[in-house]
């Protein structure tokens, strides 16, 4: 990701997920990409929050969904 440059500074653009419907739009900043090694994306914020195995997905269940997503959250 490449800086905007503004008032003479380099300014970085936070990482973020966007959710977008024909009603409704959402931003969620992101202060991290994946929560114990599982990759949280925009996914996620829309109900699939999506795992590469048993393990990942014991350890998904036992934290819950919005413990996990309020976690990468910004």
């Amino acid at each position: 990701m490449q800086a905007v440059r503004r008032a003479g500074r380099d300014w970085q653009s936070r990482p973020y997920n966007l959710l977008v419907t024909r009603r409704w739009m959402m931003v969620v900043p992101r202060t991290r990409e994946r929560w114990e090694g599982i990759s949280v994306n925009a996914l996620g914020f829309a109900g699939s929050l999506l795992v590469r195995d048993a393990g990942e997905l014991a350890r998904l269940r036992a934290a819950g969904p919005m413990r996990v997503l309020a976690a990468v959250a910004g």
